[in-house]
């Protein structure tokens, strides 16, 4: 275990992003997209880790500016600072919606959060099943949930938990290597060297056995042609396919089976065939060719609802934040901007701007047919494909010194083995998140088995007989949506302001330039959506 210390502190300074005022649309080509959410260095000398603890949350305008915003914006004086504060209601309370209400400023609006589903409706079901050889003692594997995990260079996630947490209470976490299986050899892991950028990694390509020495020198050979300027990607990268693209660097049919699909899916949930070359090409970017830190995968002792949803839930509550316990059924509108929430109890909440931290889907179920029609932008929002992610968590009695990320073939997207240690009793949980159409149709209890005993599994459980230690296993099908990066899908992700003059939405598939289905997607769209909520009366405008 280690502190998160060394993290924030050795974080380049945060670029400040702020939003260009322009003509709000849900959809929008590529061509003129990039650049909407302008990223300057307003203040280049704060690092996210900077920001104080007690009030983490965007800068805000004071009572003062608001004459200065009546004139200049244009905008209702509902939507300016006054003696009384205006109204925004939250719809969402998962990580975006308090995300987006812990940005949004301390004392200026009026917050009030509304669920779309209760608590209990977001895991659609849970089974445990236990080896017919196993004592009926076993702890039941319904208490185990996926580990938070975090990559080095998802600094506002980093930010949220030193804000969460303090520095002195920081969360305990374990830093773990890339491994890959290969059916050839034991588990390659990637080391890069501790070396600075991107020296690190260049040297860590030429000692990774995983990838055959003809793979390593192409590989080399063509980050060497970017380098130099001399090799530009011959085709559209938003529009093709990442297969298409780890062609055109003429890596082995082996190297993209072990290695590139593995990482793929790990980092976008996606396999090469289905991910555009855009996505994985920025993904790489970030994780490779970056500061030595950004390499640092950390697991958590905690779950994302320890360490991230319940502090926030406190922290919020502790604010004065309204929270409603029904559901919100609809929205209403007068064909030009939103006019209230109806709650399943038929109570309608009013306010002055409305924010729908929702998927697509759920966002388009709330509003009304004339405006979907009205606006044809929203069309573009059903062709965001959202699938399901299932967890797989299997106990072993099989002993792991630490814990490991494994990178291998379908249908795993990863898996985590995590050592747990009972007084005198050592298992590991295995997690395998897997999306849910993979394992809709088959024996479940014959797929696990099937699963552990795949040859590049061997070399890590070594002897083991399943049938005394396969303790338990556990299928968790959970609500939370995974966003396919298909080609075309950043063209189409929409602008946290939307066509609809009082409605905002938050949510990693919303244009954050990020994998959408990761948690610094889903804070770094919460923040930007507190930016536009909060615009009208900003001091700048």
């Amino acid at each position: 275990m280690c502190s998160c210390a060394p993290i924030l502190s050795a974080s380049p300074a945060s670029p400040g992003r702020t939003l260009q005022h322009r003509s709000p649309g849900l959809g929008r080509r590529r061509d003129h997209a990039r650049g909407l959410h302008a990223v300057t260095r307003s203040n280049p000398g704060q690092s996210l880790s900077r920001v104080r603890a007690s009030d983490p949350r965007p800068a805000s305008a004071s009572p003062d500016h608001c004459s200065k915003c009546l004139v200049s914006s244009g905008l209702p004086q509902s939507h300016c600072f006054s003696s009384v504060r205006p109204r925004v209601v939250i719809i969402g309370d998962g990580l975006a919606g308090l995300a987006t209400a812990y940005y949004l400023p301390a004392g200026t609006f009026d917050i009030h959060l509304v669920p779309f589903i209760r608590e209990d409706q977001r895991v659609a079901w849970h089974e445990s099943h236990e080896s017919p050889s196993v004592p009926s003692e076993a702890t039941s594997a319904r208490q185990h949930f996926l580990p938070l995990l975090v990559l080095g260079h998802h600094r506002e996630t980093w930010t949220l938990l030193a804000q969460l947490h303090g520095h002195d209470s920081f969360p305990p976490y374990a830093s773990v290597q890339l491994e890959f299986l290969t059916p050839s050899q034991p588990p390659t892991a990637f080391r890069p060297l501790s070396v600075p950028s991107p020296i690190h990694t260049l040297l860590g390509i030429l000692r990774f056995e995983a990838l055959s020495l003809y793979d390593r020198w192409r590989l080399l050979a063509h980050l060497e042609g970017l380098w130099e300027g001399a090799e530009e990607d011959t085709i559209d990268l938003d529009y093709h396919t990442a297969d298409r693209w780890v062609a055109s660097w003429e890596q082995s049919s082996a190297a993209s089976s072990h290695v590139w699909d593995p990482l793929c899916r790990f980092m976008l949930g996606d396999p090469l065939s289905i991910a555009s070359a855009a996505s994985f090409k920025c993904a790489l970017k970030q994780f490779f060719f970056a500061p030595r830190h950004h390499e640092l995968i950390a697991v958590f002792a905690g779950t994302l609802r320890s360490q991230l949803l319940t502090p926030l839930e406190q922290r919020l509550r502790n604010g004065g934040i309204t929270w409603h316990e029904q559901p919100v059924s609809h929205l209403t509108d007068n064909g030009r901007q939103m006019t209230g929430a109806v709650l399943r109890n038929g109570q309608t909440l009013t306010a002055d701007q409305y924010v729908v931290a929702l998927p697509p889907h759920a966002l388009l179920s709330l509003l009304s047919e004339h405006l979907l029609s009205r606006f044809s932008s929203f069309e573009q929002l059903h062709d965001i494909v959202v699938r399901p992610i299932t967890i797989l968590a299997f106990r072993l009695a099989h002993r792991s010194t630490h814990p490991r990320l494994l990178l291998g073939p379908p249908p795993f997207l990863y898996t985590l083995w995590i050592p747990i240690t009972e007084g005198t009793r050592e298992e590991t949980t295995i997690y395998g998140t897997v999306l849910q159409d993979d394992v809709a149709n088959c024996s479940l209890e014959a797929w696990v088995r099937a699963t552990l005993t795949m040859p590049c599994l061997s070399s890590v459980l070594g002897d083991t007989d399943l049938d005394w230690s396969l303790k338990e296993w556990e299928v968790i099908h959970k609500a939370w949506p995974s966003y396919s990066s298909r080609p075309g899908f950043s063209a189409i992700r929409p602008l946290q302001r939307s066509p609809i003059e009082n409605l905002y939405v938050a949510g990693g598939w919303t244009d954050t330039e990020l994998p959408p289905s990761s948690l610094e997607s889903e804070l770094i769209s919460a923040k930007l959506c507190a930016e536009v909520v909060n615009e009208p009366c900003s001091p700048s405008r």
